[in-house]
This record gives structure tokens, C-alpha cells and sequence, in this order.
């Protein structure tokens, strides 16, 4: 599965992290939190974290790092999904800006827990947390999801 995200900002100086990804749960009740996470750390770079388990909440540090955003830039995020041999979906590779990422095997392949959400149900979505001292900014936000 590919979940592709393109955003642009109006300003970035009160981006504490934005979150990307998505929630599935198969015809067995197996649920994948699917989500990942970009946060502006020093060197003006930005530090890529997914969620690696369905039953608890909580980031992971990728060691990914991707240049960080810039005003009034489209950005578009591309991340690959596998599936897992429990049946759900895992994040293989995070895409920023055409600098591909491949997520640690570590962080594979465990995020499949049942966590009692209705079958056969796919949320996607994005949220924005910011620094209110930081100012303000809008987000264009469009998403596209492809399985095959």
C-alpha cells in the first residue's frame, strides 16, 4: 500500500511535528496504527517516527532525517507499506521530497495487535501539532491512498 500526502505550508515556525498515516483493520480484526510522525530538530533537519506497536501508543525514532520544511513549499510524503505475516501492515519506507528512507527491520513488522476496532474499517489522515508561541500556519493538505 502507498499512502502519498502533498502539503504546503504558510509558515513553518510553529510546526512541533507532523503526523501522517493511517489506521486499518482487516477482515480478522488485526489492527495497524500505521502512522508517522516529522519533527524539526536542530541542523535544520527533520527527525521521521512511526508508531511500532498496536497495542501501545508512543514514537520510535527512525534515524530517518529529511531536510526540514520551508515556507510555501509543496512537500509530498510517500510511505510504503508491507504486509505483515499477522495480516496487517507495516511501514517499509518513508518518502519526503524524493529522499526515500527504509524504516529499520527492527520497527517491522510488529504494529498487527487486535484492538477491537470494527473489521474491515481504513481511516487516513494527518495532524498538525504546533508551538502556539511559534505563531500560526495553514496547511493545503491533500491525500491519496493506493493498495494493489
Amino acid at each position: 500500500m502507498l499512502l502519498t500526502a502533498t502539503y504546503q505550508f504558510d509558515a513553518v515556525a510553529g510546526i512541533q511535528a507532523w503526523e501522517v498515516g493511517r489506521r486499518a483493520t482487516d477482515c480478522n480484526g488485526i489492527t495497524d496504527n500505521g502512522q508517522t510522525q516529522l519533527v524539526p530538530i536542530s541542523g535544520g533537519m527533520l527527525e521521521a517516527d512511526i508508531v511500532p506497536s498496536g497495542t501501545s501508543g508512543g514514537w520510535a525514532d527512525t534515524g530517518c532525517r529529511f531536510s526540514t520544511f520551508v515556507t510555501s513549499t509543496l512537500n509530498t510524503e510517500n510511505i510504503y507499506y508491507i504486509r505483515d505475516t499477522n495480516g496487517a501492515l507495516s511501514v517499509k519506507y518513508i518518502e519526503l521530497n524524493g529522499v526515500t528512507c527504509p524504516i529499520p527491520a527492527s520497527l517491522q513488522h510488529i504494529a498487527g495487535a487486535s484492538l477491537g476496532w470494527s473489521n474491515n474499517e481504513f481511516v487516513a489522515a494527518f495532524q498538525p501539532d504546533a508551538n502556539t508561541t511559534g505563531g500560526t500556519f495553514d496547511a493545503l493538505v491533500t491525500m491519496t491512498v493506493r493498495t494493489w
